[in-house]
């Protein structure tokens, strides 16, 4: 069943942004629309692919991050051992770089992450929580409206009123946020409201998957914080 996206589209000013992007790509973190980098692309930003699981450290001269989905679960002990790059990651944060995360990126940024097997792993700790795997899947589209602008989000402006995406997730998050980012009901007119995602520093962190077809003035949002950052840092 197709679900119409109530976002009128409108055309995208010629705008370039020399802007380097790290996107965390290896097997932990597989899930990303190929879309959403072309997107990135298109708008001039550079792209330069790093691994979590293996890397020490991150690109040179970045100026946003992209943690997309996966299964940082199956990998957790890993991800764990890696401590150089989780002292960089809250490093970077600390520093005000803009973080967009998904799903499994959500997870990556916690405190912990309680695997399959119910062994507790250490994350970034960039976002005050814990990501625990249940038996449970998590799985719909989900029509959201922001409660709050961030580096994606501007409430400002008129089609950030309501945005489609999907959510495909076994793990719960604990605390959730006393000030989520989404306000989110499924397809179906009597699903409950869910409330989803992490502001803080310059994350963006929730369990939404969104596709920027429809959206490209979320990348140009966040493209436009990166270049704020880039230009504090000159």
């Amino acid at each position: 069943m197709h679900y119409p996206l109530p976002i009128t589209h409108y055309p995208l000013p010629i705008t370039h942004y020399p802007l380097k992007i790290a996107i965390a790509r290896d097997h932990a973190f597989s899930f990303y629309y190929q879309d959403n980098l072309d997107i990135f692309k298109e708008l001039g930003a550079e792209i330069l692919y790093w691994s979590p699981l293996r890397d020490e450290t991150l690109p040179a001269d970045v100026t946003g991050l992209y943690f997309g989905g996966g299964f940082p679960e199956i990998f957790a002990e890993e991800l764990a051992a890696n401590l150089p790059i989780l002292q960089k990651i809250s490093q970077v944060i600390a520093s005000g770089i803009p973080v967009y995360a998904e799903c499994g990126g959500l997870m990556y940024l916690c405190n912990r992450l309680v695997d399959l097997n119910q062994k507790s792993w250490p994350m970034v700790g960039a976002i005050p929580a814990t990501t625990k795997m249940m038996p449970r899947l998590t799985l719909g589209y989900r029509q959201a409206s922001p409660l709050q602008s961030t580096v994606l989000l501007n409430k400002t402006q008129q089609n950030h009123k309501s945005l489609w995406g999907h959510e495909f997730h076994r793990s719960q998050i604990t605390p959730h946020s006393e000030q989520p980012i989404w306000e989110m009901k499924g397809a179906s007119p009597h699903s409950p409201t869910i409330y989803d995602g992490w502001q803080i520093n310059q994350i963006h962190a929730s369990y939404l998957h969104l596709h920027f077809g429809e959206y490209k003035f979320l990348l140009k949002n966040f493209l436009q914080r990166c270049q704020n950052y880039r230009d504090q840092l000159a």
